[in-house]
């Protein structure tokens, strides 16, 4: 993480900090999915919208979709890409 990185993870605690403090709790809790909402936008303004340099594939359907999903992630690492996945068997990040 870089400096700059670090300064800003910090300010955002400091303010996040100060807004828990400030809030009363009964108001907190209303506005909770607003609030991380909100916190999701400000993160992907700092690090730059880093979900655009993904390429996602999404499998739906009744059966198969596991199968589908470990040999769609099997073709393309065996091709050199980096591959993440989420199923009901496991979930991988970059292994």
């Amino acid at each position: 993480m870089t400096q700059i990185k670090m300064q800003e993870s910090k300010f955002l605690e400091k303010i996040l900090n100060i807004g828990r403090k400030i809030i009363p709790k009964s108001l907190f809790k209303s506005a909770q999915p607003i609030y991380h909402y909100i916190l999701a936008i400000i993160g992907a303004i700092i690090y730059r919208f880093p979900a655009k340099k993904l390429n996602v594939i999404d499998v739906t359907g009744t059966k198969g979709k596991t199968t589908t999903v470990e040999l769609v992630n099997a073709i393309l690492e065996t091709s050199g890409y980096k591959t993440a996945l989420a199923s009901t068997l496991r979930y991988k990040i970059g292994e």
